[in-house]
């Protein structure tokens, strides 16, 4: 009686690590390709609107018609949402709206940390969208003279990190 209940006890320790190595082996890839399709995201929308802000940077102040003209030659239609602001944060271009928002302040965090300096990222998986977004500053002779702000969502990566 003693020996069965030993067997059983090497079984089911046996069939448990195996159960923990599985599991183990299918969860972390997972993550980690996870974590690569949002490092991806975010180097593809910074490397984007780093381009549009560097075409803009040689204008010395940026102007509504000044900008249509850039985006135009710039053709950049791969985002959802691209928004040039000035140095107020006011908006000279709208890939959305157009005209009619132009002069409307934009007091989104990451438009107010490029004014800053700063460039800026996030993503969010939620309800089956992945949306990114990623803002840098326009800069000019060591001034900054504005924001460029580009918002995506993609509900087709993110059906492949879910």
């Amino acid at each position: 009686m003693l020996q069965y209940g030993l067997q059983l006890k090497y079984a089911v320790s046996y069939f448990a690590v195996i159960l923990l190595c599985l599991t183990f082996i299918n969860v972390i890839p997972v993550i980690r390709y996870r974590d690569l399709l949002f490092e991806s995201k975010c180097s593809t929308m910074q490397n984007q609107a780093s381009l549009i802000a560097s075409s803009l940077s040689s204008l010395y102040t940026l102007h509504s018609d000044e900008v249509q003209k850039v985006m135009e030659l710039l053709d950049e239609e791969r985002a959802a949402r691209v928004i040039v602001t000035d140095e107020e944060a006011r908006i000279v271009y709208d890939s959305v709206d157009g005209p009619s928002s132009r002069g409307r302040y934009v007091l989104f965090s990451e438009v107010i940390l490029a004014l800053e300096g700063k460039n800026v990222f996030s993503a969010r998986l939620r309800d089956g969208v992945l949306t990114g977004k990623a803002c840098v500053p326009v800069v000019t002779r060591g001034s900054t003279i504005g924001a460029v702000y580009l918002y995506e969502y993609d509900a087709e990566l993110a059906a492949l990190v879910t």
